[in-house]
């Protein structure tokens, strides 16, 4: 069964099915396809977000999930050092659903594009008994697209934002009371942030030589970062950014630091690695260092307070503010 193997062996059989082009100029299997179009480097992504399984309707209104199913899609974008440029919508929608409610999410989805000066150019509808949206994005790059296989032994681990704060919104949206501080948390979710001017500028200044969005975890991607560099990776737990309300968050959720901010997904942030330092104009952007790639196989190695872990030995009381200072 497909939910006995996990997602990255299902894109590994997808590989090898898939047929190598002249144009594809990153093999499949990463962030988004990058393909070479006359002079031009082009990046195409496609990203759902189904009712049920992604989001339910009370955590978002119509307009909120159209702005945040377009930032989802375009985070891929912006790990590959490109802008969006293009986009398509594929409606699944109830027919129960309000007109006013679906001119809501359109209205949503094109306040997205118009931030991101992209634009519309098509779509799909469809009948369904939830909603699905579906969204291709389309971007362009000004110099050779960033792919997650590009680090090397000595390069360091940089993250934009802070980390766990969206999983820490979602697991309180599903709370029956959320305590009265959830809303920051919350917001971190509903509206992921746009890192691909950022991640733009890293690439074609050459800064970034790989990078990837996290959209499944840092531990999780990070992961994939390293084995597709052919590197080991040592994250630092004391180093990572991280939102001052999220350590209340996980006492209130019951659970761990560790399995909000290395484990909880969502963030949407950028992972990329690059040089020991950073120019003055990166490092204003509240980017910060977790880490340094060396020579190896893709292990990743957790070090915390000075100790090295793998990723189930964490102590559960890790709390990294006693070590470094958390962002907003």
């Amino acid at each position: 069964m497909v939910g006995d193997v996990g997602e990255d062996q299902l894109l590994s059989l997808i590989s090898t099915h898939a047929q190598t082009h002249s144009e594809l100029t990153i093999p499949i299997g990463d962030d988004a396809a990058c393909l070479t179009v006359g002079s031009e480097s082009m990046v195409v992504t496609v990203d759902a977000q189904l009712e049920g399984q992604h989001f339910h309707r009370e955590w978002l209104s119509p307009s909120q999930l159209g702005y945040r199913a377009f930032r989802v899609a375009a985070s891929d974008i912006s790990a590959m050092g490109a802008l969006p440029r293009w986009a398509l919508m594929s409606l699944q929608i109830p027919p129960d659903l309000s007109v006013q409610s679906f001119e809501n999410l359109m209205a949503g989805f094109q306040k997205a594009c118009k931030d991101a000066s992209t634009t519309l150019v098509g779509g799909n509808l469809a009948k369904t008994k939830n909603i699905g949206v579906h969204i291709t994005v389309i971007g362009q790059s000004s110099s050779a697209p960033l792919s997650r296989a590009g680090a090397s032994a000595g390069d360091s681990l940089w993250v934009t934002g802070a980390l766990g704060s969206a999983a820490a919104g979602r697991h309180l949206l599903a709370a029956a009371e959320p305590p009265d501080y959830s809303r920051p948390l919350i917001e971190r979710w509903q509206c992921p942030p746009a890192r691909w001017k950022l991640c733009d500028q890293l690439c074609s200044e050459g800064i970034a030589s790989a990078a990837m969005d996290i959209s499944d975890g840092l531990y999780t991607d990070a992961s994939r970062m390293a084995r597709a560099s052919s590197q080991s990776l040592e994250i630092d737990l004391d180093h990572l950014p991280i939102h001052l309300l999220t350590p209340r968050a996980a006492d209130f959720l019951e659970t761990t630091l560790y399995e909000l901010v290395v484990r909880g997904g969502e963030d949407y942030e950028v992972l990329f690695a690059g040089p020991e330092t950073l120019p003055e104009w990166a490092m204003a952007t509240g980017v910060r260092k977790i880490g340094r790639f060396k020579p190896g196989d893709g292990l990743v190695t957790l070090k915390y307070r000075g100790s090295e872990f793998r990723a189930g030995d964490i102590p559960t009381g890790w709390d990294p503010f006693e070590v470094s200072d958390p962002v907003i």
